[in-house]
């Protein structure tokens, strides 16, 4: 995956996990919201003083951006999974429902 791609997405998931929308985190540091989707997207890469500032404004370090680990967050398996459940059949749904209780059952006596 583009680097790009990935900065973008520690930018958009760390954003979330603070409870900020893109307009209220533009405005904090500076930008117009345009430009922190256009990051978000990966469309293209922020000057290392634009990361600066949303590190600051999020109170996060710099390095946040940069912690790539290979694993999707929780956010994006969260949101894999809304789109797959959301995409189902009613059967599909059922089953999936099904799955879920087992797995979360198993450890109850």
């Amino acid at each position: 995956m583009d680097t790009k791609i990935k900065i973008g997405r520690q930018v958009q998931i760390l954003r979330k996990r603070k409870g900020l929308s893109q307009d209220a985190l533009a405005e904090m540091v500076g930008i117009d919201a345009k430009s922190l989707s256009r990051i978000e997207r990966g469309a293209h890469y922020p000057a290392i003083e634009t990361l600066e500032r949303l590190a600051n404004a999020m109170k996060l370090e710099l390095k946040d951006f940069f912690d790539f680990d290979g694993r999707p967050s929780v956010e994006e398996m969260r949101s894999q999974i809304m789109r797959s459940a959301q995409a189902a059949g009613a059967d599909e749904v059922e089953r999936m429902v099904a799955a879920l209780h087992s797995i979360f059952s198993s450890g109850e006596k």
